[in-house]
């Protein structure tokens, strides 16, 4: 299954998450791939209508239940951030310390985590069949899958020791003023 965590605002982007589920769905026809979209946000009426429309509703789930967003990570395999903008995305972050390979746009503080081939994939901003090509990749390689996920814990892992070392640095400082 493919999650995201977030804000139903148009930075966010999730609308192409149901353009691409309906490239997987709809146009090459494998129905066993399912979608959930977890947050809240103006956009959550337009992003049901869209999913009616294509009739995708068996395939994408949208929640909304911001309070216990990170909880649904847990649902997925494959954590996507179809994103215009990002600084560094915590979102993301959280679903990599949850053991999710990560599909995202090529923006913002992105990078700096998501190792291309390594811990998930790196998309163009706004390249729907990108991340759908990538879906199914995954999806048909099950082994790449898990050795994505590992390496994604390991991301978050590291990343969060570097949080705590600068944390305590700053720390430090404050304490030597």
């Amino acid at each position: 299954m493919a999650v995201t965590v977030g804000r139903f605002s148009p930075e966010k982007a999730q609308y192409r998450i149901v353009e691409a589920a309906d490239i997987i769905v709809s146009q090459h026809n494998k129905k066993n791939i399912y979608f959930l979209i977890v947050g809240v946000g103006d956009l959550e009426n337009d992003l049901r209508q869209s999913v009616l429309n294509k009739r995708l509703d068996n395939n994408v789930k949208i929640i909304v239940d911001p309070a216990r967003a990170k909880e649904y990570l847990a649902a997925g395999d494959i954590f996507l951030l179809p994103s215009d903008t990002e600084g560094q995305p915590v979102a993301m972050l959280e679903a990599m310390n949850s053991g999710l390979a990560s599909i995202a746009s090529d923006v913002g503080g992105v990078n700096e985590s998501l190792k291309n081939g390594t811990n998930g994939f790196l998309i163009k901003r706004g390249d729907v069949i990108g991340m759908a090509e990538k879906i199914e990749w995954l999806e048909k390689n099950r082994n790449e899958l898990l050795k994505m996920q590992d390496n994604a814990k390991l991301t978050a892992t590291e990343f969060n020791n570097n949080i705590k070392i600068l944390e305590n640095l700053f720390e430090t400082i404050y304490k030597s003023k």
